[in-house]
């Protein structure tokens, strides 16, 4: 299946999620709950770890990730599996620790974005972390290095499980 994430839902979504205020935005946690609970369990599972930034990060992009995907429409979705998590998760682990080893080397940079089956929501995950970066120079590497494995995990698990519908005719 080709990417669903266009540049232009990518644009939309991130657009969408940085005007809400509060209540929204609670509003909008409880949707991406119930669209995918094992996901969102997942990524709650890994941030507790991180620095405050990083759990903000963290927790906004997977916001705007989510939102992303429920914008490519006409598409549906099934649940995912923690099973099928948890196997994407030890593979984008293993591309994170090589992208920190390498000190996020801009050629495997290139490949981490290119090699995805959604390269537009990816890359807003990278440029995410380089905003907050040049913002603050707070984030550590290993907690770059295991948002973007965490995030990978995420848009990974959301392709496998995204059913594109035909449009309607006529």
């Amino acid at each position: 299946m080709t990417a669903i994430v266009t540049p232009e839902i990518a644009e939309q979504a991130w657009r969408r999620v940085g005007r809400l205020d509060h209540r929204e935005v609670v509003k909008l946690q409880k949707r991406s709950g119930k669209f995918q609970p094992e996901l969102v369990g997942f990524v709650l599972g890994f941030i507790d770890d991180l620095s405050p930034e990083g759990m903000g990060i963290a927790l906004y992009a997977m916001l705007v990730i989510f939102e992303m995907f429920q914008r490519a429409a006409p598409t549906g979705f099934t649940k995912v599996n923690e099973r099928a998590i948890l196997q994407l998760w030890q593979e984008s682990r293993r591309i994170g620790d090589a992208l920190l080893a390498s000190e996020f080397d801009s050629g495997l940079m290139s490949e981490f974005v290119i090699g995805s089956p959604e390269p537009t929501a990816i890359r807003y995950v990278v440029e995410a972390l380089v905003d907050a970066q040049e913002e603050s120079g707070n984030l550590p590497a290993e907690e770059v290095a295991q948002v973007l494995a965490m995030h990978r995990t995420v848009i990974h698990s959301l392709h496998a499980v995204a059913r594109q519908h035909p449009l309607p005719s006529g």
